[in-house]
């Protein structure tokens, strides 16, 4: 369960999405400069699949709101950007408009909680 093995990294960032909000804040940490490092090297590019990156704009949502350690929040803000590049910005509005509500909803989530795509 939540082993990632195998595979392109690319491949792999959405299940990274569980470790968001881990109890841990170092395994926190691991899983935003893993999902940075994913998006950002070359070898990275088929990491916009099209429900990842709004998984990950959630996570990382969730993570400006609420993540209590500072230089997770800093990490989360210097992911946002990324995510939004990786973003199909002709459809981004469309998209994320339903979405925010749910985004809101579940910033209630305490850490260590699973937050679904779904809620």
């Amino acid at each position: 369960h939540g082993r990632i093995t195998g595979g392109a990294l690319a491949d792999k960032l959405p299940k990274l999405l569980q470790f968001f909000r881990h109890t841990l804040a170092s395994v926190r940490g691991a899983t935003l400069d893993l999902v940075t490092f994913g998006l950002t090297h070359p070898s990275s590019a088929s990491a916009s699949s099209s429900a990842f990156p709004l998984h990950a704009m959630q996570a990382t949502f969730l993570n400006l709101l609420i993540e209590p350690s500072p230089g997770l929040l800093e990490a989360s803000l210097r992911l946002w950007p990324t995510l939004l590049s990786h973003a199909a910005t002709d459809k981004l509005r469309e998209e994320l408009g339903p979405l925010l509500p749910k985004w809101i909803g579940a910033a209630a989530t305490p850490i260590g909680s699973v937050v679904r795509p779904s809620q």
